[in-house]
């Protein structure tokens, strides 16, 4: 136990510079994912009648509606921000050696089962691969323009956290 405690304690005295996963860092590596995805390409957003990532001349709305209207390139970062935000970020971490949540001990919900919720819906998780792809259907079909953005908002909010089913191995 004392080792535990040390081993702890040494990590939370260690520099900032070791800390790599910090929101401001993962809404960087949103934006990049964004620069560089098919999100970018114009064939591609004018097949969907979207404009590019960073236009500001098109906004969707925002799930925490205090954010106001966001970009496309925005709502991805939000995404970011808001799954690695409080408790949602415990489910971030894999072993991938016995198939469980890397901090099993604690009750934690495996990345792969977390992020792309095909084994039964799970309490608190609003934007999975499933959810993200129903958005993304109902942002195609529902017939009201304003339940049309909202969908968009909700599937761009939806897309870091299945960039992160695709990285996940699932056993």
């Amino acid at each position: 136990m004392k080792r535990f405690a040390f081993g702890v304690l040494a990590v939370l005295l260690q520099s900032n510079s070791t800390f790599g996963y910090e929101i401001v860092t993962h809404e960087q590596l949103s934006r990049e994912a964004v620069d560089t995805s098919v999100l970018a390409d114009s064939a591609f957003q004018s097949q969907l009648g979207l404009k590019p990532p960073r236009d500001p001349s098109q906004t969707f709305p925002n799930s925490k509606p205090s954010d106001g209207p966001r970009t496309i390139l925005e709502l991805v970062q939000d995404g970011s921000k808001y799954e690695d935000n409080g408790t949602r970020a415990r489910a971030h971490f894999f072993n991938p050696l016995n198939g469980q949540a890397l901090f099993n001990t604690f009750g934690f919900i495996p990345s792969p089962d977390w992020t792309l919720e095909d084994n039964g819906d799970i309490s608190g998780q609003n934007d999975s691969f499933k959810d993200t792809r129903q958005f993304f259907f109902e942002a195609l079909t529902s017939p009201s323009e304003t339940e049309r953005k909202a969908k968009w908002g909700r599937t761009f909010q939806g897309l870091v956290p299945c960039l992160a089913s695709s990285l996940a191995v699932k056993s």
